[in-house]
């Protein structure tokens, strides 16, 4: 599963949140945190070059911070299953089904891309 947004880049509080089989509260996911799941294993992807991760320390200084692209989930949850996505500024999404086909078992993907917030005019 990959998860991006509307506008490129995914704000730092971005958080999912996957359930599956017997864990339906699920296992939550918050984008700078290493992965240390059961089930869902995942990675920001940046814009900097040979970087993974959401920043890194150089040997010449501190910590740099890089825009997070895209979110690269592995889920084995050997099952259907259900992912929530909430950030600042975008619509959450809630109950997105990441179902199985009877033939691909193993490898099933799925581009979850969060839309920007409407501002509201009334109040």
């Amino acid at each position: 599963m990959v998860v991006t947004a509307e506008d490129g880049v995914l704000p730092p509080d971005t958080r999912i949140n996957v359930r599956y089989g017997s864990n339906q509260a699920g296992e939550p996911y918050v984008v700078g945190q290493k992965t240390s799941g059961q089930s869902v294993f995942c990675e920001a992807l940046s814009n900097a070059p040979g970087d993974a991760g959401a920043g890194g320390a150089g040997a010449d200084g501190p910590e740099t911070p890089v825009e997070v692209r895209a979110l690269s989930c592995r889920l084995f949850t050997q099952g259907p299953a259900e992912v929530d996505v909430t950030a600042t500024g975008y619509e959450p999404i809630k109950g997105f089904p990441l179902s199985l086909a009877k033939d691909d078992r193993c490898q099933v993907e799925y581009e979850v891309e969060l839309a920007r917030q409407l501002a509201d005019a009334g109040t």
